[in-house]
């Protein structure tokens, strides 16, 4: 793997009608996605990119003979009406005749495999115009053009093929021109349609409204003698070009300004590919990270020669940070697997600014010459947390690094030999009750100090130490507490955003405690407090922030006692009666409990929606087919029947399934003929902890939307 930095120059793909066109056999690959990323471009009307998600990639592009000019104007991209617009003008500037704009993930979210879906309208057939969603390796500046890979989802060629969509894969030897592509018939354009790919190790397919179109795995390349360059980290591009190689100049004919409106961009993963908890002792792959950094090239997942991915492309200071759970206070062996020809300094193993242990990676003669590090001993304390592998060094690539056991757990320290034994005290003692287990209420709880949590990341924060962010609407954290008073408390949020009317909800369990407006704040890292009162319970329990949009960061939260203590009655023991006896089966077990989807239309209407018992709310999903709704039962019942409620817009074919593991699905009811409305799926008795709708046709143009699924006994 190359190292050395070259200047090159970053064109985009030239897909002319000289396209290699390989035949596949299509078919339908398994659904089950889960969203990890997205813009859903809900932002003021006027304002420009979210840079948390996207930036500017604002010049001209000469390799395609383009012939307009990238700012980074509002003029040229702005948000309206929930919505991204590309606006292109016939305008002079930096020596060009047109403005356009183009933007990219490049140094702020990398991808390497998953689900990338766009929804938006495109401009209207006019010649020179020529709108494209595509990626690009993100080793680009390191490893030049096509070898890098490129992978277009989506180009569209104005009046040159007003009534078809192109998707094309580049890379050395099928670069411009000869790229492996084909095209799709779409009958408007101009209206609303999903543009995506699915993207696997070897294997891309690509979907127009969620019907796949093409298909083309490293055996079709190698068939043709070609290399695949698809199996490591890329970067996504909206752009939307004046003229160049494919589409032509604008000629009189040309009507401009036009649009390229983009409703969401979206990342999902495969269920199974989403790294989880590791708990310790255990071996953690280098490319499962919670967060990196970005400094210098920036570090990137690549295939690796053991099989997998590595990072590589290491510079100095640059990191990465991992979940882990540590089951006690003990000492652990720490190394790391690692590759490279003349690596320079060390790795440090660090919890926060703390640096735990350090290990030194030696010369292997090459970067995918693979050796394991000396190991040295940590110490780690019990709990989950946040551990960084930071790199105090460059030039080597890593694989994995591991964390075992050293020697044992701690135990009781021995009574040396000649003291005096504490007398056991005579009479009746209390037995000692051990201090009740969470942060303390009131106090004050730091963000990063979560004990579980979905979609967040940390960073550093600029009040210090380390605020979460990249947060997306239903993301959450949980914080064990222990709140020592019943009462009236007044709760603080220390938040940031450059966004107005964003919100997070404070919650037990279901129950909503309290909703916080976070305020626009006037950037990322510029911080406000907001507060709201809520009445806690004293004793244990587990509190959840929960984010009821995205666009906020968050640093820490203080609760203070405002109301006073509040004795706990005693209760009054009632007069004996009989126990109702329910009937079999009448408890709603999909109540409350964890609900997941293949999407949802926006956080408006999110999956957990359809199971919290309120025929007020909903689950809607993304307008495309095939979609799923899951729930985990949390644990294995035996169930006979499911009720769905669906809205307006209900499934036409539709499964109810069943899973005792999460991955393999069995069919226990279906229809081709679904008419919406209540619908009671009875089936013979089988034992399963998750259930989910799975539906293949809609009845409508919108998504599905259920306002609650129901699982009984």
């Amino acid at each position: 793997m190359l190292k050395s930095k070259r200047l090159i120059l970053l064109v985009m793909a030239v897909s002319l009608m000289v396209t290699i066109f390989i035949p596949v056999q299509l078919s339908a690959a398994p659904m089950d996605w889960v969203l990890t990323w997205s813009d859903e471009f809900n932002a003021a009307d006027g304002t420009g990119i979210n840079t948390s998600r996207w930036a500017y990639d604002p010049g001209t592009n000469p390799g395609n003979a383009e012939k307009q000019y990238y700012t980074t104007s509002t003029k040229n991209i702005f948000h309206r009406g929930g919505n991204l617009v590309i606006k292109a003008f016939a305008e002079a500037y930096g020596g060009m005749n047109y403005t356009s704009g183009r933007i990219r993930t490049y140094n702020v979210h990398d991808v390497t495999f998953g689900k990338i879906e766009m929804r938006a309208m495109l401009p209207s057939a006019q010649k020179g115009v020529w709108p494209a969603f595509w990626l690009l390796g993100s080793s680009y500046e390191l490893i030049a053009w096509p070898d890098c890979g490129e992978i277009d989802i989506l180009e569209y060629v104005g009046k040159l093929d007003p009534n078809y969509i192109y998707g094309t894969l580049h890379g050395p030897g099928y670069s411009g021109g000869a790229g492996v592509g084909t095209k799709v018939y779409c009958a408007n354009p101009q209206a609303y349609h999903t543009y995506a790919i699915e993207w696997e190790r070897d294997v891309i397919r690509w979907y127009f409204d969620g019907v796949q179109f093409h298909q083309v795995t490293a055996a079709d390349l190698a068939a043709r003698g070609l290399k695949w360059m698809h199996n490591h980290d890329f970067y996504l591009i909206l752009n939307l070009a004046i003229g160049g190689l494919w589409p032509g100049d604008p000629d009189a004919t040309t009507v401009l300004p036009q649009e390229y409106v983009i409703d969401y961009v979206r990342v999902y993963k495969r269920e199974s590919t989403i790294p989880v908890v590791k708990t310790l002792p255990a071996r953690i792959e280098a490319e499962d990270y919670i967060n990196k950094s970005y400094v210098q090239g920036h570090i990137l997942r690549e295939d690796c020669s053991e099989g997998g991915l590595d990072v590589g492309f290491i510079h100095e200071n640059e990191w990465m940070d991992y979940t882990v759970n540590v089951p006690a206070t003990a000492d652990y062996r720490f190394s790391c697997r690692v590759a490279g020809p003349a690596p320079v300094g060390n790795i440090q193993l660090r919890s926060g600014s703390t640096v735990l242990g350090t290990v030194a990676p030696v010369a292997t003669g090459d970067y995918q010459a693979w050796t394991t590090t000396a190991q040295t001993t940590v110490r780690l304390n019990a709990g989950q947390q946040t551990l960084r592998i930071f790199f105090n060094g460059s030039g080597f690539n890593i694989n994995w690094f591991e964390l075992t056991a050293s020697g044992q757990l701690p135990t009781a320290t021995p009574t040396p030999v000649g003291a005096t034994a504490t007398p056991t005290p005579v009479g009746p003692t209390a037995t000692p009750t051990a201090p009740p287990a969470g942060k303390v209420i009131p106090g004050k709880i730091e963000a990063e100090s979560y004990d579980a949590m979905s979609g967040i990341q940390t960073e550093t924060c600029s009040e210090g130490t380390q605020n979460i962010g990249w947060i997306d609407a239903n993301d959450w954290m949980d914080y064990n507490v222990n709140v020592q008073t019943t009462g009236s408390y007044s709760a603080s949020f220390r938040v940031s955003s450059p966004y107005a009317n964003t919100q997070l909800q404070l919650r037990r369990g279901t129950t909503v405690l309290a909703t916080v407006t976070v305020p626009n704040t006037g950037g990322w890292q510029a911080w406000a407090t907001a507060s709201a009162n809520v009445n806690l319970t004293a004793g244990s329990q587990t509190l959840r922030v929960h984010a009821a949009t995205n666009g906020w960061n968050f640093n820490w939260m203080n609760f203070a006692l405002t109301g006073g203590a509040t004795a706990t009655p005693t209760p009054t023991r009632p007069a004996a009666t009989a126990t109702p006896t329910q009937p079999p089966g009448s408890a709603n077990l999909a109540r409350g409990k964890t609900a997941t989807a293949s999407s949802t239309e926006d956080s408006m209407f999110p999956a957990s929606a359809s199971v919290d018992g309120d025929t007020g709310t909903r689950w809607s999903s993304a307008f495309s087919d095939p979609q799923w709704l899951r729930v985990d039962l949390g644990a294995s019942y035996s169930i006979s029947r499911v009720v769905l409620r669906w809205e307006a817009a209900y499934a036409r074919s539709y499964q109810v399934q069943t899973s005792t593991n999460g991955t393999s699905w069995t069919t226990a009811w279906s229809t081709t003929t679904g008419a919406g409305g209540v619908v009671t799926a009875t089936f013979t008795p089988r034992t399963a902890r998750y259930v989910r709708m799975y539906g293949t046709e809609r009845s409508t143009q919108w998504g599905y939307s259920l306002w609650e699924f129901e699982v009984y006994q």
